[in-house]
């Protein structure tokens, strides 16, 4: 069975809070999934 992880997303995020994460999960096997407190697009800070 496949690991699982949710990675919580917001409006205005760092995009290193998110995408380094997401890399580092999905690099060790993790089926990774984001969450957004609405469906849509997100623009991060930089």
């Amino acid at each position: 069975m496949t690991p699982k992880v949710v990675i919580f997303l917001e409006e205005l995020v760092e995009d290193v809070e998110f995408v380094y994460p997401y890399l580092r999960f999905k690099e060790e096997g993790f089926e990774t999934f984001s969450v957004a407190p609405e469906m849509g697009s997100y623009k991060g800070k930089k």
